[in-house]
């Protein structure tokens, strides 16, 4: 996961739609799709319900990722400066480490409402096999431990 991906997750959850991160960010639809579906698979699982061309996030999952993924991206800005100041290998394994459990919590969050929205949805429409099938191959995939 790299800290463009990052940025452009942020910019899809916070607008709902691909093409208005695309503006925003100033790249192609299909490369802001492209950097979401990588993502996905690196995880391992949806980032977005899709029904059409309109994705879904509850707002309160949105902003709980935001408010973790920007502090992910400081603590990276902060390990950077590090790094250009020459700190202690130490000290910089040291906060690489909190970025890591960061990242991990990012993935039991979004874990969390996959279950409670997709997977659920799934099993009340009848297609709860094919759900659980798909959880379980991307939790073999996952990597969320601290």
């Amino acid at each position: 996961m790299t800290l463009h991906q990052l940025k452009i997750f942020l910019a899809v959850a916070k607008f709902e739609s691909f093409t208005q991160a695309a503006g925003e960010l100033h790249l192609s639809q299909p490369d802001i799709s492209l950097h979401i579906r990588e993502l996905e698979k690196e995880i391992g699982l949806n980032l977005f319900d899709r029904v059409g061309k309109k994705i879904y996030l509850s707002e309160e999952t949105v902003k709980a990722l935001q408010d973790r993924l920007s502090r992910i991206e400081g603590h990276v800005r902060g390990v950077s400066r590090m790094l250009e100041e020459h700190k202690s290998c130490d000290d910089i394994l040291l906060q690489l480490s909190a970025v890591q459990a960061a990242l991990a919590q990012v993935g039991k969050l979004l874990l969390e409402e996959h279950l409670e929205c997709c997977v659920l949805t799934a099993v009340k429409t009848g297609d709860g096999v094919t759900a659980v099938k798909e959880l379980k191959r991307a939790l073999a995939n996952a990597k969320f431990s601290d």
